[in-house]
């Protein structure tokens, strides 16, 4: 288990992927208002209904059995060398869809690409949206121009674009 969303609201979660670290072994389970009792590091088996929902690959009506609770992480994010690959309309974005993934030396182009409304997104090189979904005490407080040497998060895909959602501040490193 890479990721868990916070537990609130009607559109809980968390997201997996298997060992293999090939395209589309990636995936959100949806919970929806009910807490997922899962956390990051937990080995588990599931049965659900495969669906996608709003173009977001996901299971829904999970059945989890957690198989091991303190499993060690068994590998690293999966390195991206151009962020425009796995940006919306990137040839690689849908297959790394709900993988951890890490992209280095971007710095950011646009505070708020969804002015004049604010989502607390902001994009970087390659026009890779980076979004707060996954910690929410996470705003985009960056001036144009930040650089950053590596961002790490799960790629995952909301209101028609691909985005990029660092698990913590620690991820996002300057």
């Amino acid at each position: 288990l890479r990721a868990v969303r916070p537990n609130t609201g009607s559109s809980r979660g968390f997201y997996v992927q298997d060992t293999t670290l090939q395209p589309f072994s990636g995936i959100f389970v949806f919970t929806g208002s009910s807490p997922p009792g899962v956390a990051v590091g937990n080995q588990v088996d599931i049965a659900g209904t495969y669906t996608e929902f709003f173009n977001l690959s996901e299971i829904e009506s999970p059945t989890v059995t957690i198989v091991n609770p303190g499993a060690t992480l068994p590998f690293s994010p999966i390195a991206i060398s151009n962020p425009a690959t796995i940006a919306t309309g990137g040839a690689q974005a849908e297959g790394h869809e709900s993988m951890l993934v890490e992209i280095a030396n971007v710095t950011v182009l646009t505070l708020n690409p969804d002015a004049p409304q604010d989502f607390d997104e902001f994009a970087v090189t390659g026009n890779l949206r980076i979004d707060d979904e996954l910690n929410p005490t996470q705003d985009n407080v960056f001036v144009v121009g930040t650089a950053f040497t590596k961002i790490t998060g799960v790629l995952t895909y909301s209101f028609s674009n691909f985005k990029l959602e660092p698990r913590n501040d620690g991820e996002l490193v300057p």
